[in-house]
């Protein structure tokens, strides 16, 4: 699938949003690319949006429908709202398409008289299929309020919101897990300096990449709170820096493996010690 994480810094005078993803993209979960597109898209004043999906399709409407409403909603709830609903939308247009318009309904004439048009087991079989169909992406949201408040949330199937304004980041796709872990294990912090937390971040991102579907190639964008906005990419071979000295990290405490060897061979004499009584007496005992 894919890495998209996001990242809020609230350090004083260097207030930004980061995001990274990778570039690679998946049709159908049958075909993929990496290096492909960039999966930040700007949907409101001050919001972008990101996608982790098998297949991609889904987003160009619900990207579209955002980006048509006349007025940024002013509070997280209302720009929420605003994403649920085109999400919502979105899957119940695919439905239509897949499940009800081949048996002759739409949504509408389902709901209010799917019951007298199909028999018990076909309408029971048909909600089923509608109460479990899966839209398949998963959306990552970050921005700012009116009051320059920054937010981060997801909305995933089937237009459920979740928000991590709290944790400060958040990451979704198939090395959601890795990059999360990784934030946790190297202590992100919100207040830590701006360039503490996007090289953290990077680091994440990195570490994502063991996961299937991942791409090795990085978009990390900072989105700075000042009016006006203004965005700062930061260039591969920065990046590169990064990952290089990540990777020459030693991945084990090297240093300390004279005395772990030591504490066993301790252990193991301390342990032997104790057992020569216990093998004497055995020895000792008559044999019947």
């Amino acid at each position: 699938m894919t890495i998209c994480i996001a990242a809020i810094c609230e350090t004083a005078g260097a207030e930004a949003i980061i995001t990274a993803c990778d570039k690679m993209v998946s049709m159908g979960g049958y075909v993929s690319g990496d290096k492909t597109i960039r999966k930040i898209d700007p949907i409101l004043y001050d919001w972008t949006l990101m996608f982790a999906a098998d297949d991609i399709s889904p987003s160009t409407p619900i990207i579209k429908e955002i980006r048509e409403c006349p007025a940024t909603p002013e509070t997280l709830k209302g720009v929420a709202d605003l994403i649920r609903r085109a999400y919502r939308n979105q899957r119940h247009r695919q439905i239509e398409d897949e499940i009800l318009q081949p048996i002759g309904l739409s949504m509408k004439s389902f709901l209010s008289d799917g019951k007298n048009q199909l028999s018990e087991r076909a309408y029971e079989k048909v909600f089923d299929r509608i109460e479990s169909y899966d839209l398949g992406i998963e959306l990552l949201i970050e921005g700012y309020d009116s009051r320059r408040d920054p937010h981060i949330f997801s909305v995933a199937n089937p237009g459920k919101c979740n928000f991590y304004d709290k944790v400060g980041f958040w990451a979704i796709g198939s090395g959601q897990h890795q990059a999360i872990a990784s934030l946790f294990a190297t202590g992100y912090d919100k207040y830590n300096p701006l360039e503490v937390c996007v090289a953290k971040v990077l680091v994440a991102k990195f570490m994502a990449e063991s996961s299937v579907g991942v791409g090795k190639d990085t978009w990390l964008l900072i989105g700075r709170r000042e009016v006006p906005n203004r965005s700062i990419f930061v260039d591969p071979p920065i990046q590169q820096k990064v990952r290089d000295e990540h990777a020459a990290l030693p991945k084990i405490p090297f240093n300390v493996l004279p005395d772990i060897q030591e504490a066993i061979e301790e252990q193991t004499k301390k342990l032997k010690e104790e057992a020569k009584p216990r093998l004497i007496s055995q020895m000792s005992q008559p044999k019947l």
